[in-house]
């Protein structure tokens, strides 16, 4: 159709655009610009899962049906195997009503083309097929997230993060905020046509409130067949895709101490990096996932806030702040290409230049600006306070 053209050009045009532009570094950031924070739709809970995204769905067809042609032949070509096994394994080992939410937005993008459970299954699995298969999806992998939680003097933690990934997914971006009853019990960032979020924060409780964001870990099996049969063994399980995962924990744990329990804990079907940040002091950690402890080691490794006694010039933090930049913590973070400084190096610096007395959500804005912790890649920034029940995202690069 003249709409889908209309995107395809808009995405190539993206594209180009921010592999020239974007890796630019801001000597003096701009502030966070409340025009460009993302659209919001509100989710509602207490309506049949199939019916949940319905609106959503309508509004965004045109950029997902777009994605759907793009990603589809991908991993028909590249990864058949590894997408129909892994599709088939989590639509029998997923919590129904995650599947009957899947169903129902396959019923409504079909309304404008041809697009089948399977489809939006595997749009969700995103993440685990490109991390167990080669294609191409992901040359010079993109998907260098960067999340940080930082404690102000006076006890304020705060959790900030860039989204690294393919600049076309700015198309079904939105700020999806979960109700039952018309209250709010969580909110989180997602995509039109998937479930999960990249970063949430709960309301629940009543002082114990936390924020979550996930970046993406090396998988060790990928390209194998042993990684293949390992994931779809976990899928078949009960092992969770990883954005629904930090849904999951939204609906589970109802205080900080609880999620960091279930995120270090429940099954993954790919190995992956959570960051926790609560509401009061101390509670911050990277949690550093394996998909779980059939792979011969522990499920968890736990970095908290004020684990370490002293900083070194290569460290992830530990002291009043933690950085994750897909690298585990004790081991030193790669220069990024084209630079002459790793991003978790940059975003240390950055955070310890403005110091605990100084740190807020605007000043983690303006580390998150900085080259290269903000690259061509970068689509969106996330801002949270869970001891102020705050939660923003803001566009960065990307198309439209």
């Amino acid at each position: 159709t003249v709409d889908n053209t209309m995107v395809c050009r808009a995405v190539l045009r993206a594209t180009v655009w921010v592999a020239v532009l974007g890796a630019v570094a801001r000597a003096t950031p701009d502030p966070p610009n409340p025009k460009h924070l993302i659209e919001t739709f509100v989710v509602d809970l207490d309506t049949p899962p199939e019916e949940r995204w319905t609106g959503l769905i309508k509004e965004k067809h045109v950029a997902l049906v777009a994605l759907l042609d793009i990603i589809r032949p991908v991993f028909k070509l590249f990864a058949p195997v590894a997408s129909r096994e892994l599709v088939e394994a989590t639509i029998r080992g997923m919590p129904d009503e995650y599947v009957r939410e899947m169903q129902g937005i396959a019923n409504v993008a079909s309304e404008f083309a041809n697009v089948t459970l399977d489809d939006v299954v595997m749009a969700n699995l995103f993440y685990e097929i490109t991390g167990i298969a080669n294609t191409p999806l992901f040359s010079g992998d993109p998907r260098s997230c960067t999340s940080m939680v930082a404690q102000r003097s006076n006890g304020t933690v705060y959790l900030a993060r860039n989204q690294d990934y393919p600049p076309p997914f700015t198309l079904v971006m939105v700020h999806a905020v979960f109700t039952k009853g018309g209250v709010v019990q969580y909110e989180g960032t997602t995509y039109a046509g998937t479930i999960g979020l990249s970063s949430a924060m709960t309301h629940r409780g009543t002082t114990d409130k936390w924020g979550v964001s996930i970046n993406a870990r090396g998988n060790p099996l990928h390209g194998t067949h042993k990684g293949l049969e390992e994931a779809v063994a976990s899928a078949q399980a009960g092992g969770s895709v990883f954005p629904i995962f930090t849904r999951q924990a939204c609906e589970m744990a109802d205080s900080y101490t609880a999620a960091k329990e279930y995120l270090a804990t429940h099954p993954l079907i790919m190995p992956g990096y959570i960051i926790l940040g609560g509401s009061l002091k101390g509670h911050g950690a990277i949690i550093t996932r394996n998909a779980s402890v059939t792979t011969g080691n522990r499920a968890a490794d736990v970095f908290e806030l004020f684990s370490q006694p002293a900083p070194s010039k290569d460290y992830a933090g530990g002291v009043w702040f933690v950085v994750e930049t897909n690298t585990d913590h004790w081991v030193k973070a790669p220069i990024y290409p084209g630079s002459n400084i790793s991003r978790r190096e940059q975003a240390v610096l950055g955070l310890t230049e403005v110091g605990a007395d100084r740190v807020d959500l605007l000043e983690m804005w303006n580390v998150l600006s900085t080259s290269p912790t903000f690259n061509a890649n970068t689509i969106h920034t996330d801002l949270i306070s869970p001891a102020w029940g705050e939660y923003r995202t803001y566009k960065r690069n990307g198309p439209l």
